[in-house]
């Protein structure tokens, strides 16, 4: 029982695999044996030796120790907030420099019957 659960919180994450230049010739069988650990195999880049798909955090280790695989990459998804905007969010770090900030970069209109020397 608790190791179903413990089964439950692993999560999968992307990852791209660099099979040496030498097994480039056996790329289907380096993914056979990486799909006998864990991977999901998604695609492969033959022209430049790699494997894309998805496996268990805790099983990269094993991955790493296929025949063949010089590397397991894992993939990130683009950030696509600032941090100070990710810790103003998340933490409330940072709001009132934020705030400061979006008003300095607002442009100002003139002040209405405003003289101005031309």
């Amino acid at each position: 029982m608790h190791r179903d659960r413990r089964r439950e919180r692993r999560f999968r994450v992307n990852v791209a695999i660099a099979v040496a230049d030498e097994s480039r010739h056996s790329l289907r069988e380096v993914a056979a044996a990486c799909c006998a650990l864990g991977f999901e195999h998604a695609a492969t880049l033959s022209d430049i030796g790699v494997l894309t798909g998805t496996a268990f955090i805790d099983e990269l280790a094993g991955l790493r120790s296929v025949p063949g695989v010089i590397a397991v990459e894992i993939s990130r998804a683009p950030r696509t907030q600032t941090l100070p905007q990710t810790l103003a969010r998340n933490y409330g770090v940072g709001e009132p420099d934020l705030k400061a900030r979006a008003n300095t970069s607002t442009p100002r209109a003139a002040p209405s019957g405003s003289t101005r020397n031309r």
